[in-house]
């Protein structure tokens, strides 16, 4: 104990006497005469060069450069470098001898750099990406009022890229042969080609098309082959066109290009190594009870089991049909690597084994027998957390829950769930802290890994389907305005189409059944007042039936962490009342011409929202990030506005965050509220329209900044006279609010803390002529920043 107390008191007292000594640490005041510090390398092009796509070619071609130059803390200071020169400790043990080794690094001197080298390594990757005759001139400059610190600057200059004439691909079958060569089908079909006739050479393109061709003949059969039997002939002579040759190594072994079909697949879903047998004997498992799959033209004549997986069980972990339903390798079938990675992927997402061994051997010359080892893991587990988390300007809150979760229910990998948890909300107003939200909730789910009837054939994902079944309740109190309930109902499907190629992923969700009984237990005053003057507010806390579906697609294009640019689409649509009202009509309407159900009127509205979010990669340390997010909600027969928990707003830490939550909208309508810095109710709408841009780059490893540019609102589609303004109209675009700002993120990985500051630069419920920042100064700058500095703290990023 007394150990660890002195280590972090090292590290404190370290920290502290770096922070007093910034200003003076000079990363180059003690290096010896002769030495350079080596600051890095600029990348320039020949202003005459062609067909440069600077900006990606620069950042492909400093990954090549090495070594790297030193890190700056705070990208101002060579502290490290500085403390290394600086502190020469006489003894290997000590506060010295830990500050100038654990805190400080050694220079990287411009000797250390092989510059000759490096133009050698820009030539050839610039070969790669198409420009064959690039020539590669370096020069050393110092940083100004500083020798000892220089900087390599490469200018690469080039007669234009090089284009492919023609791909060509031979065929394997010769004229005087009988039968057609079965790879050459499979060379001829292959969709995803990089390599294409008149684009620009690139090498990237090659060993993309290696790695996916030679999956995709793996796919047919070939268990032997690999991508090295795939070779790409390239004639240089000319550097300006050429063409492009796919060739397939002809094999040494004659069996190498030869199928192989599926004999024999044992599976032992409770395997462990220490286990001395197996107190079951083999079950044989019919794979047509299971799931009915396309069978192949071609299959093994010999197989005496037919098509019957073979499951040996040291004890009863999981039943076999779970199993079986998992197994995409199927005795008689041709081998596939990409039933491989599908089989494995798919039973490591169910989540209930540590290890998951696939295992091929050959029987003759055209057999495979299939050996499936799981391992199983703990599937049980209660946790407890407790979160501190703010949504908004002076709002703080905190939640404490507890939560089971049995992902082996009744040994069919039903994943059950049952959680519950209470929150408070605190708002924060002149220095006072004050109650604000209580929280209840508590909910139970089954999750079910089953397959659509509707979907059967062409589902294949390592995620496997599932269907889920969930009931919660959600208890409120709004101190400021009422205590209200909801009861929810879901019943769910979603898959995922995520191919095993890496492509663009689809995920589903359908809930053709979605319940939700929304209901007031108490009002205060205030919120009776406001109800009172507002008929559409009023509504909207109707106390009612939801009763409809929902269904959501998102897209996501991200393929790999190296990957420089993609984007992820979320779409959603639900609908509300509908077949209610179908049966409610033989049903006598209420006083106020509703139809009801167990005397409670039922809503009845159609919602759409398309959220778009796009990330462009920089470099390792920089990223470019854009969103739109717009949404329409439609009231219609039976209700006469949405409920207040399908309605939109804007404002807060993931939206605008110029803006409080709810202090902005609908359109340029202005609350009351504003003026005493309360959480406004009635400031949401039908519509909403949404654009973020956010720039975020890397100050010192888990240190991360951004700044940002937020705009958006939320309108009404119907005129109400209690919210002038809030109605959408042709000028809408004069009524969208803007604001900017700095954050401030420290990124962990598993969790990301966020302080984001936003200042509003158009506000449109003020006055037209005072809307912008610059046309209502203040008299002071503390009565400005009062006014308009907005702090914005959470958990996670925005978007």
């Amino acid at each position: 104990m007394i150990k660890h107390n002195l280590k972090s008191a090292y590290y404190l007292i370290g920290f502290l006497l770096l922070c007093l000594l910034l200003p003076s640490c000079n990363g180059t005041k003690y290096l010896k005469e002769g030495q350079q510090l080596y600051l890095g390398s600029e990348i320039k092009f020949d202003p005459d060069a062609k067909g440069v796509n600077s900006n990606k070619l620069e950042t492909d071609l400093n990954k090549k450069l090495i070594p790297k130059p030193n890190k700056k803390f705070l990208g101002l200071f060579q502290l490290r470098v500085w403390a290394y020169l600086k502190l020469e400790p006489k003894k290997d043990k000590g506060f010295k001898y830990w500050l100038r080794n654990k805190i400080g690094k050694e220079p990287v001197l411009i000797s250390d750099v092989d510059i000759e080298q490096k133009k050698k390594v820009l030539a050839k990757a610039m070969q790669d990406n198409g420009f064959f005759d690039t020539e590669v001139t370096a020069e050393v400059k110092a940083r100004k009022r500083n020798d000892q610190a220089v900087k390599v600057h490469y200018t690469l200059s080039n007669d234009g890229p090089t284009y492919i004439d023609t791909f060509i691909i031979p065929p394997l079958t010769k004229e005087h042969d009988s039968v057609v060569h079965p790879l050459d089908s499979l060379l001829n079909a292959y969709p995803d080609y990089e390599v294409k006739s008149n684009d620009i050479y690139n090498l990237e393109h090659i060993q993309k098309d290696r790695d996916g061709l030679s999956f995709f003949i793996r796919s047919h059969g070939y268990y032997d082959f690999n991508k090295n039997d795939l070779i790409y002939l390239v004639d240089t002579s000319d550097y300006q066109q050429f063409d492009v040759r796919l060739v397939v190594r002809k094999p040494q072994d004659s069996l190498r290009h030869q199928k192989f079909y599926i004999r024999d697949v044992n599976i032992y879903p409770s395997y462990n190594d220490s286990a001395t047998g197996y107190w079951r004997a083999t079950n044989q498992y019919p794979v047509e009870g299971v799931r009915n799959t396309s069978k192949l033209a071609e299959k093994i004549e010999n197989n005496p089991k037919g098509k019957y997986f073979s499951i040996y069980e040291h004890h009863p972990y999981i039943t076999r049909k779970v199993i079986a339903e998992n197994v995409f390798i199927e005795p008689g079938d041709q081998f596939s690597i990409y039933n491989f990675k599908l089989t494995s992927g798919r039973l490591v997402n169910l989540g209930l084994y540590k290890f998951v061994n696939i295992d091929y051997s050959k029987v003759g010359n055209d057999s495979l027998d299939v050996t499936i080892k799981l391992t199983p893991t703990k599937y049980q587990n209660f946790k407890t957390s407790i979160e501190l988390s703010s949504s908004t300007l002076g709002y703080l809150g905190s939640t404490f829950s507890v939560k089971y979760n049995n992902r082996n229910t009744s040994r069919k990998a039903i994943d059950l769930t049952l959680q519950a948890g209470v929150g408070t909300e605190f708002q924060f107003s002149n220095r006072k802290a004050e109650l604000n939200i209580l929280d209840a909730n508590i909910g139970l789910s089954f999750s079910v890994p089953r397959r659509l009837r509707f979907y059967e054939e062409k589902l294949k994902s390592p995620t496997p389907p599932t269907t889920t079944f969930g009931i919660s309740e959600n208890f409120q109190i709004w101190l400021q305005y009422y205590t209200i309930n909801d009861i929810n109902l879901n019943y769910t499907y979603s898959w995922q189409r995520r191919d095993i190629l890496n492509k663009p992923s689809l995920t589903h969700e359908l809930s053709p059944i979605n319940f939700s009984w929304l209901f007031l237990i108490n009002t205060t005053s205030t919120f009776d007042d406001l109800l009172n003057t507002n008929a559409q507010l009023r509504a909207s806390f109707q106390n009612n039936f939801i009763i409809g579906s929902k269904y959501q697609l998102t897209i996501n294009t991200k393929k790999g962490a190296d990957q420089n640019n993609y984007f992820l689409l979320l779409h959603s649509i639900e609908s509300s009342g509908n077949l209610a009202y179908a049966v409610a009509k033989a049903i006598k309407r209420n006083q106020a011409d509703q139809y009801q159900i167990f005397s409670i009127p039922f809503s009845q509205f159609g919602q759409i929202e398309i959220d778009y979010r796009n990330y462009w990669i920089i470099n390792r340390k920089s990223q470019f990030i854009s969103r739109i997010n717009t949404g329409v909600g439609i009231s219609y027969g039976n209700t006469l506005s949405l409920p207040y928990s399908r309605q939109y707003f804007v404002g807060g830490p993931n939206t605008i965050r110029g803006f409080s939550i709810r202090d902005i909208g609908p359109g340029s309508y202005a609350s009351d509220n504003n003026e005493n810095n309360n959480n406004s109710v009635e400031q949401t709408g039908d519509l909403k329209i949404l654009f973020n841009l956010e720039y975020r780059w890397t100050i010192y490893k888990f240190i991360r900044a951004a700044t940002f540019v937020d705009a958006g609102n939320v309108w009404l589609l119907r005129n109400d006279p209690d919210r002038p303004g809030g109605q959408i109209n042709r000028d809408f675009y004069k009524e969208i609010g803007l604001s900017s700002g700095l954050g401030l993120r420290l990124d962990f990985n598993f969790v990301a803390i966020r302080l984001d500051l936003g200042i509003p630069l158009y506000k449109p419920f003020e006055p037209e002529g005072e809307r912008w920042f610059h046309q209502t100064p203040a008299s002071t700058f503390k009565e400005w920043r009062k006014s308009n500095w907005v702090w914005n703290f959470a958990i996670g990023y925005p978007f």
